[in-house]
């Protein structure tokens, strides 16, 4: 790849035509055979399963149709079940059984919202990846040398591959905890048959503390409100899991802009290896011009990017930021407050909750962890920029004091932008952080112990 001095993009003022550079890029990209879609498809293809993104024009009536009915089941099992929850615990008789089902209303109550946001804001969603787009167009922009194109390449993989890993994970970890916990009452009734099979049959316990207005001694009966529950308790972990993996992508895929942005600002003295000293001392000033101007540009697409993300993304986090507190605090309760048993039962309902919590908290984790990263990234742009090599930029006839200038204009207008914490938060008291992963924790566990306190009174 030969040297890239800007020409293409830059008009004779030097000035960068944003929308001549993503076109530069895009064509970039088709001649080097890396669109966009190889680093995001895999999770555009999850969300459109559940019509949480637009389908394609091309698609069949009768895919359409599956995919829209087998949304409307889900959401309305996932409604029925939430509502039955609630009236459960209005009339609940003790503190044991609200706890129980108030914990269990918390996850699917959560899994409900995510699901009903993405398809509402489904077309700011994909906006927001189009504009994630034109950050990684803007980037192919930026490459100088092949090293460069080398190095974008990387972070784009690795961003990809963690995308990938996490999406294998969520989907099979989430997908087998809401299977474990609804096989749960029919692994009980297995275990009574094997003692006595009248208790077996009259045993009608499901899978989730909830209020029911049919008689459940009915076989058909039990079995419609089994179903109906299994299918709730799904749809809240598809509602929870799609916008898990969706906001963690889009993260992820930031934060390789950011690494990217930061490298590609470094002055490195060895490049442009075909060019002579005296070719590089006349090139000096118009190459590090011109390739702050398209840094500039690019973080002013990454900082657009962000400001949309935030937007459309902080209500959500701000349920989910609550949501967690109350989850762990109540199954941390119905944890601590069990009474240890020998019996099969006992054992695997507090492996449940072990479960349930376990996936709480690395929710959380991961999506304070790689805030946390894309902020220390955005913050380490503004050292990147006073290592892009100014200072290199000698008085000779060739470059004039003009160009000198908009170079220090150009230097300190990305330090000081690049000095704003880059953050994202859930709704107006959370910032997404490690911080704020152990402030959650920590008061999830205070509550806790103070409803324990309540209890023994």
């Amino acid at each position: 790849m030969k040297a890239f001095t800007g020409t293409e993009e830059f008009n004779a003022g030097g000035r960068c035509d944003i929308r001549n550079a993503m076109e530069a890029g895009r064509k970039r990209a088709e001649k080097l055979d890396v669109p966009f879609g190889r680093y995001f498809d895999h999770t555009k293809r999850l969300l459109k399963l559940f019509r949480m993104w637009e389908l394609d024009a091309n698609s069949s009536k009768w895919q359409s149709m599956l995919i829209v009915s087998s949304t409307a089941v889900f959401l309305t099992c996932n409604f029925m079940l939430g509502f039955s929850e609630m009236m459960k615990l209005r009339i609940a008789p003790d503190l044991a059984t609200a706890v129980s089902c108030a914990s269990t209303l918390w996850l699917h109550l959560i899994g409900f919202v995510k699901w009903i946001y993405l398809a509402w804001r489904v077309r700011d969603v994909m906006q927001l990846v189009g504009l994630l787009e034109d950050c990684y167009h803007l980037s192919l922009g930026n490459n100088e040398t092949d090293e460069d194109y080398s190095q974008l390449r990387k972070e784009m993989n690795a961003a990809r591959k963690i995308s990938v890993r996490f999406s294998y994970v969520w989907v099979i970890g989430v997908t087998y905890g809401i299977i474990h916990w609804c096989l749960n009452p029919l692994f009980f009734k297995w275990k009574l048959s094997r003692v006595d099979v009248s208790l077996a049959m009259r045993d009608r316990t499901l899978p989730y503390e909830s209020w029911s207005p049919w008689d459940l001694n009915r076989v058909e009966v039990y079995g419609y409100v089994y179903l109906i529950q299994v299918l709730g308790g799904l749809a809240s972990s598809i509602g929870s899991v799609a916008y898990d993996i969706m906001f963690l992508t889009l993260v992820i895929m930031i934060c390789a802009q950011l690494g990217y942005l930061n490298y590609a600002l470094v002055h490195k003295p060895h490049s442009y290896p075909t060019m002579t000293s005296s070719e590089k001392k006349k090139l000096t000033c118009v190459l590090l011009r011109n390739k702050l101007v398209r840094s500039k540009n690019h973080h002013d697409a990454i900082l657009a990017f962000l400001a949309g993300l935030q937007k459309v993304t902080s209500p959500v986090m701000f349920v989910q930021c609550i949501g967690t507190i109350g989850i762990l605090c109540l199954v941390s309760f119905e944890v601590m407050t069990m009474k240890l048993k020998g019996d099969v039962a006992n054992v695997t309902k507090i492996w449940s909750m072990v479960e349930y919590i376990s996936s709480c908290f690395a929710q959380l984790f991961f999506f304070c962890y790689y805030a946390d990263h894309m902020t220390t990234l955005g913050l380490k742009i503004s050292d990147s920029t006073y290592s892009s090599g100014w200072e290199s930029v000698t008085d000779d006839e060739k470059n004039s004091a003009s160009d000198r200038k908009s170079i220090g204009f150009i230097v300190r207008e990305i330090m000081v932008r690049a000095q704003r914490h880059v953050q994202l938060t859930g709704g107006p008291f959370y910032v997404l952080s490690l911080r704020t992963y152990r402030a959650v924790v920590g008061a999830a566990f205070s509550y806790s112990a103070v409803l324990r306190e309540v209890d023994a009174e």
